[in-house]
């Protein structure tokens, strides 16, 4: 089911339907377009908990109630589903100016501070958000007003997931957890955060609370669970995902980039001797 509130954008996906079901090989039509809002899932028809994936991609950024946003889609998830969604976030509060310029708007630019997403998504009962991926957001093909009025804040692209799951009470146990490389098109290892990867040949070692969300969601059959004889883990508890800076992530992706293109001493060594 796909969702939008413009009616030539919805003509353009069923305008598409019979090209993806030849080319995925389908007989009969799998998929439906409604009209409507995202901050109003339920009155497009969408019953509650009945939806196993939401998919998002960079449009609660352009919301007015981004807290109902987030609100509908766990309303309409299953126990067990999951947001993934990408989205603009600020480091900062902007300007009154700033918010309601209308070319910012436009463009995203009244985005959420990630601190504000944490506080979002444990209040309205999701698990802590699991980041899975970070990009900077550039402003320099802005003009200088509009450039001015974004002042010091900056800006990223995240992707998030969001589990809605009973979280059990925090546990310091560790889980050995195994992927059985039973998912479609990935035969080795799948992605759980942007640091975390669970492979099929070797288990990884998690905190309980951050194994439960693959435990409890729709991908549980995919791996094996063992309480583990260790009490460590190298990654936190799930407790403490909040606390993950997307900004600070960045940074540390750039530092990392940048170390990979200096020369070693050796080459700027023999750069010098000939």
């Amino acid at each position: 089911t796909g969702v939008d509130m413009t009616k030539e954008q919805l003509q353009v996906a069923r305008n598409h339907i019979d090209y993806h079901m030849k080319q995925f090989g389908y007989q009969i039509q799998n998929v439906k377009f409604l009209e409507g809002y995202i901050e109003d899932l339920k009155g497009c028809g969408i019953p509650p908990d009945s939806t196993d994936i939401i998919v998002s991609n960079c449009v609660i950024c352009v919301c007015s109630d981004k807290q109902q946003v987030f609100q509908e889609a766990y309303d309409i998830l299953k126990p067990g589903g999951e947001l993934y969604f990408s989205d603009m976030y600020a480091d900062g509060h902007l300007s009154h100016e700033a918010k309601t310029n209308k070319v910012l708007h436009a463009e995203g630019f009244n985005a959420l501070l990630w601190t504000d997403l944490m506080k979002i998504a444990c209040e309205i009962g999701f698990a802590p958000p699991v980041l899975v991926d970070v990009a900077p957001v550039p402003i320099d093909h802005f003009d200088s007003e509009l450039i001015q009025l974004l002042g010091e804040t900056k800006f990223c692209s995240a992707t998030y997931r969001l589990f809605k799951i009973q979280q059990d009470k925090c546990s310091h146990n560790v889980i050995e957890v195994q992927y059985r490389g039973t998912i479609p098109d990935l035969p080795d290892e799948v992605t759980l955060s942007h640091n975390i990867t669970i492979s099929k040949h070797s288990p990884t070692l998690l905190f309980a609370s951050v194994a439960q969300l693959l435990m409890k969601s729709r991908l549980t059959s995919h791996f094996t669970f063992t309480l583990s004889a260790s009490s460590i883990s190298a990654y936190p508890n799930l407790s403490d995902f909040v606390l993950i800076n997307p900004f600070e992530v960045l940074n540390k992706m750039g530092a990392e980039e940048n170390k990979d293109c200096l020369p070693s001493p050796q080459s700027s060594l023999e750069k010098d001797q000939n």
